[in-house]
């Protein structure tokens, strides 16, 4: 069998502007990967509005000011960080109206280790029952 090789060209995002403050930065540029890109379609009773397509694009210093104080912040685990682990409250889906406990943990946590934190309290929950 014989194999012929060919190219394609892939389009890809050569520049990208904050669409809060203007901020532009190239592919050549070191701050190029410190920007959010939102871009979805809103579905079905959307507050968007079905069917409108939502793109946005904000630099890390507009995200940090507009959305700052629902960030949660953590080590990456290419930066040595943990695993993600944590608890986050939620209702009960047979509709009794009480607060659970849900475990939220990376697929490469074991067990253990999330049964540990839980047991140690090392982690809190991300939702406070209202």
């Amino acid at each position: 069998m014989t194999k012929q090789l060919g190219v394609k060209y892939a389009a890809y995002c050569r520049e990208i502007r904050c669409d809060r403050c203007g901020d532009i930065a190239s592919d050549r540029d070191d701050n190029f990967d410190h920007f959010l890109t939102l871009d979805f379609d809103a579905g079905y009773d959307s507050p968007f509005g079905d069917g409108t397509h939502v793109d946005l694009d904000l630099c890390h210093g507009c995200l940090m000011h507009v959305l700052g104080s629902w960030l949660r912040f953590s080590p990456s685990e290419w930066a040595g960080g943990p695993k993600r682990v944590e608890i986050v409250r939620g209702r009960l889906a047979s509709g009794t109206g009480k607060w659970v406990d849900i475990l939220v943990a990376d697929h490469s946590v074991s067990e253990d280790a999330a049964n540990a934190a839980l047991r140690d309290n090392l982690i809190s929950p991300g939702i406070k029952e209202s």
